[in-house]
C-alpha cells in the first residue's frame, strides 16, 4: 500500500560500483591492502622473526619494569 518505496521504484539506478562483480573486487581489493598491512600476515625470514621476538620482550620488559 503505502510502505517504502525501493530506490528502483522512486527512479534511481544502482551506481555501478555496487554491481556484483565490481562490489566483490573492490572487497578484494580493501581486505588485501588491510591484510598486507599486518605484521602476522606478511612473510618474514626467521631470524628477522627472531631479532623482531627479542626486540618485543626487552620492550615489553622496559614497560612492566617502568609500571613499577
Amino acid at each position: 500500500m503505502g510502505g517504502v518505496k525501493t530506490p528502483k521504484e522512486m527512479g534511481e539506478e544502482q551506481p555501478p560500483f555496487f554491481l556484483p562483480p565490481r562490489y566483490k573486487l573492490m572487497f578484494k581489493v580493501l581486505t588485501a591492502n588491510k591484510n598486507c598491512t599486518r605484521i602476522g600476515r606478511k612473510p618474514m625470514s626467521d631470524e628477522l622473526k627472531a631479532d623482531f621476538v627479542k626486540q618485543s620482550k626487552e620492550y615489553h620488559a622496559y614497560k612492566q619494569y617502568e609500571k613499577m
